[in-house]
């Protein structure tokens, strides 16, 4: 006869845990924790000291691309400096969020460098680009409004406990990406200084 303590435990047990996570996985698949919101994406200035800006409308294949997902694009110019920028909240379409460096070489360009870009204590990622003899320099990193970090596995973690916590733990990660309108250098620290309101949405 077992003793005790080598009988089976009772099987409800296990069943009960597998129950509860799959509950979890239903829930979370059915919910849609609060996004980034419009204020949130607002608060992004039009003009300030040294810098002016406005809205750009998202051409047909960006909107297909982004779908519901909330987003905005516009130009500014900072000290004579024409740049463009994008911002994107995946909450709605995790798809719409992605490594803007698969998208380049998807779309024909070739990485020339690839470089760390420093941002308060994290950093985001410089890519030169090339295509046919067409140059282009793109700044990108993923935020919480905490931390700035350019992987995407550390954004997707980041939204699936922003998922599973019903949007308790802190605001979702978005995806900034800034280009310059011209051929002109552009020194990223002297332009992020001047434009602190991009490293704290």
């Amino acid at each position: 006869m077992p003793s005790p303590s080598s009988r089976p435990r009772p099987s409800w047990l296990f069943w009960s845990v597998c129950a509860a996570a799959l509950g979890l996985l239903v829930l979370e698949s059915r919910y849609t924790p609060p996004g980034v919101s419009e204020t949130r994406l607002n608060s992004l200035p039009l003009s300030g000291p040294g810098f002016i800006g406005h809205n750009i409308a998202f051409n047909t294949a960006e909107v297909a691309f982004i779908g519901p997902a909330h987003a905005l694009k516009r130009s500014y110019n900072l000290s004579g400096i024409p740049t463009t920028i994008i911002l994107i909240d995946g909450t709605l379409n995790r798809h719409a969020v992605h490594d803007p460096s698969y998208c380049y070489k998807g779309m024909g360009y070739t990485i020339l460098k690839e470089e760390a870009l420093p941002i308060n204590g994290g950093h985001g990622r410089l890519l030169k680009l090339d295509k046919a003899g067409e140059h282009r320099t793109v700044a990108f990193w993923f935020t919480d409004g905490h931390t700035h970090h350019a992987s995407l596995p550390l954004y997707i973690l980041q939204t699936a406990l922003h998922r599973l916590t019903f949007g308790l733990m802190g605001e979702p990660p978005l995806l900034v990406m800034v280009e310059p309108a011209s051929s002109t250098p552009l020194n990223w620290s002297t332009y992020l200084q001047k434009f602190p309101a991009l490293t704290h949405l």
